[in-house]
């Protein structure tokens, strides 16, 4: 032993010295374990005191579990819950499809209050037609276009009250409108034959009762409009002819009507007859014209080709051209023209074109409505009073027709 060695002594008072040090330091770390122990026990005692709750998590998450705790008897099921909730839609959804169902509700029934309306004013129109307020009724048919403007029917109806109130003009822009709608409805030619006929538009009348007829042979009411328009054509055109030739003498044309109408309208048919085609000399000439006004389906100018021609020479002329398209020409334009001014001349046509040897077979590709074309003039025939021929007669030239 060295007692007083000064080396050993200084060694050993640093060995010492870092001891502590490390003691020290050793210390520091058991103090703050001891802590965290402590901390620990009075976790595990508070969750102890509080049941289940302290079993889903730690205690960066025990904000939220208090907060399920508060929703809900348990953590668990609030969670749970949450889910379920998650999965649904949203509010808003439901909110929108029931303003969807709200417009579409309205809608109908915004439809269903005008289609209502639409009935009532209609009702009301054709009421004060019937009563003679034309003109209200036609207001109350201008309401119903309003509410329907592709209604064809009121189009039509309210023509008529124009026409009814002399308003030519707009009744025939109504029935312009209907048969833009429907381009095969009679009752708008017919009525815009009338509305043409008020404008003194006879040509534009004559088309119009035409194509009535072309759709419904049977309608007698224009018919007779037909014939009437035809006798204006007539009493239009010799007056027209005169004033272009003597204009310096009107005076003196006056003078002259009465005394040479009845003159004059014969003279006019076959001046017309002459301007429009002349007379045929053979078949071909016959063809030529027939054909020619059947192209424009000019009724008038057909009927003047047939009474230019005898009877006895009609099967001659007719040769192989005659078909059902033709026959049915033919039997209009004697219906509509030549019937109430020459029934004695339809007979007779009517028995010679008989004759034709291609009849048979025409008659036999006659559609239904050529045939009741054929009908209808044969009815009308036998309406007509005359020493020329009988009931009899007619019924059995009918018979080799029909």
């Amino acid at each position: 032993m060295e007692p007083h060695n000064t080396t050993a002594l200084k060694l050993l008072t640093e060995e010492t010295e870092q001891h502590q040090e490390r003691r020290s330091t050793g210390r520091k770390i058991l103090i703050q374990e001891v802590d965290e122990d402590a901390q620990d026990e009075d976790r595990q005692k508070q969750d102890v005191s509080e049941g289940e709750s302290g079993i889903m998590g730690n205690t960066h998450k025990t904000p939220s579990c208090s907060n399920l705790q508060t929703d809900g008897p348990n953590g668990l099921t609030d969670i749970s819950s949450d889910d379920t909730q998650a999965g649904a839609p949203p509010p808003g959804h439901a909110h929108l499809k029931n303003e969807e169902n709200t417009l579409l509700e309205n809608r109908e029934e915004k439809h269903t209050r005008a289609a209502a309306e639409f009935e009532r004013l209609k009702d009301e129109g054709s009421g004060l037609f019937r009563s003679g307020c034309y003109q209200d009724a036609a207001e109350r048919y201008t309401e119903c276009l309003q509410l329907k403007p592709h209604e064809c029917a009121v189009y039509t109806n309210r023509a008529l009250c124009y026409i009814k109130l002399q308003c030519f003009t707009e009744a025939r822009q109504d029935c312009d409108s209907a048969l833009q709608l429907q381009p095969t409805n009679k009752k708008a030619f017919y009525r815009r034959a009338l509305a043409n006929k008020g404008l003194k538009d006879y040509l534009a009348c004559r088309s119009d009762l035409q194509q009535v007829l072309r759709l419904d042979a049977s309608v007698t009411e224009a018919e007779q409009l037909l014939m009437e328009v035809t006798h204006l054509m007539k009493d239009r055109h010799p007056s027209g002819a005169r004033r272009s030739v003597h204009i310096t003498e009107v005076d003196d044309e006056d003078d002259d009507d009465d005394e040479d109408e009845d003159e004059d309208e014969d003279q006019v048919s076959s001046a017309d007859g002459r301007s429009i085609i002349p007379q045929p000399c053979n078949a071909y000439e016959f063809g030529q014209a027939l054909n020619a006004a059947r192209s424009q389906d000019d009724l008038l100018t057909c009927a003047e080709l047939l009474r230019s021609v005898a009877s006895d020479r009609l099967p001659r002329f007719m040769g192989s051209q005659l078909d059902a398209h033709t026959l049915s020409f033919i039997t209009r334009a004697l219906n509509t023209h030549l019937l109430h001014t020459h029934p004695e001349l339809v007979y007779t046509h009517l028995q010679q074109l008989h004759n034709t040897h291609r009849l048979t077979m025409v008659l036999m590709m006659l559609g239904r409505d050529e045939r009741s074309q054929l009908s209808q003039l044969f009815q009308n025939l036998r309406s007509v009073q005359t020493e020329a021929f009988s009931q009899n007669d007619i019924t059995n030239l009918a018979n080799k027709y029909l």
